[in-house]
């Protein structure tokens, strides 16, 4: 992984309050809140932003009710992505890892 890249990453990371950053001698990262709190949906939203699938269909050339026929399952299907992510915790992770 290229270290501009990886530089990056890690200002995302902070700056979404997953890691902090410790300058000096002994800095480095660490993360901001225990393993357990720090679920995957706050991980891929500070580095993608928010997550959701509604509006990503380009309907906008079609009659409104197919509009809403397209666009209403990609929210929940959307609503239903977020709701398994945010039960994911980096605890979780380290779990399996264990096994």
């Amino acid at each position: 992984m290229p270290l501009r890249y990886l530089t990056q990453l890690l200002r995302q990371l902070a700056r979404g309050g997953i890691i902090i950053g410790q300058r000096g001698r002994q800095g480095g990262y660490s993360l901001a809140r225990p393993p357990a709190q720090t679920t995957l949906l706050a991980i891929m939203e500070a580095v993608e932003g928010p997550i959701g699938l509604s509006g990503m269909a380009d309907v906008s050339g079609l009659p409104t009710k197919l509009r809403t026929a397209i666009d209403a399952p990609l929210a929940a299907i959307g609503a239903d992505a977020r709701q398994r992510l945010a039960s994911v915790t980096l605890a979780a992770f380290h779990a399996a890892q264990e096994r």
